[in-house]
């Protein structure tokens, strides 16, 4: 491993080189260092160097993995923020709208349960086509969205590809249990709608 004072005198030979190659030279050249310290040792490094170079004319790139990893983060933690926050809205907003309209509809149909009960409908028989229309309109949903992804998966796959995210693997699991939580959250949903729409049709 390197120290960085070393790397500053490798600097100056490498500096020195070039000089006497002069300024219409088009050759390009890249000189790599193993440096064993801190982040922040590391970010200051790379940032004295450009500043040497800039400071003698030469059009030089520093590149350091710490300062590629903060790129990175800044740039897909932006991306990675603005998906789960559009997605947590979404979510909000879908089972909202498909809760309040199942309890205004519980209110809606509590007279028509109130005939068949009359005419000899049970109440578990009513429990179990309550179950079953809330079922149908909370996952249908969710299935019609499966559907729509697995077909789409191929289009994401290459539009992931263009920000250089090539782990497909990766992506078929990421899909696979976000599917799943949103299941999960829809089936939580799903029994608090339930229960509380048998109140409205039994009270």
């Amino acid at each position: 491993m390197a120290s960085e004072t070393d790397i500053v005198e490798s600097y100056v030979v490498f500096l020195k080189d070039i000089n006497l190659i002069g300024s219409n030279d088009n050759r390009k050249y890249l000189v790599s260092f193993d440096v064993e310290s801190s982040d922040q040792n590391i970010l200051l490094l790379a940032n004295n160097l450009n500043q040497k170079f800039m400071e003698n004319g030469l059009t030089v790139r520093i590149e350091s993995p710490v300062a590629n990893r903060q790129h990175f983060y800044m740039l897909y933690g932006g991306l990675f923020f603005i998906g789960i926050f559009l997605g947590s809205l979404f979510l909000m907003a879908t089972v909202l709208i498909i809760y309040y309209k199942q309890i205004s509809e519980g209110y809606d149909d509590k007279v028509r349960f109130e005939i068949l009960q009359k005419v000899g409908m049970s109440k578990n028989e009513i429990q179990r086509t309550i179950k079953s229309q809330i079922l149908t309109v909370f996952f249908l949903p969710l299935a019609s969205t499966v559907l729509h992804i697995t077909f789409a998966f191929p289009i994401i796959t290459k539009l992931l590809a263009v920000l250089n995210l090539n782990n497909v693997a990766l992506f078929r699991l990421s899909t696979v249990m976000t599917i799943l939580v949103f299941a999960a959250i829809y089936a939580a949903i799903y029994s608090l709608t339930a229960r509380e729409y048998y109140r409205i049709v039994n009270d």
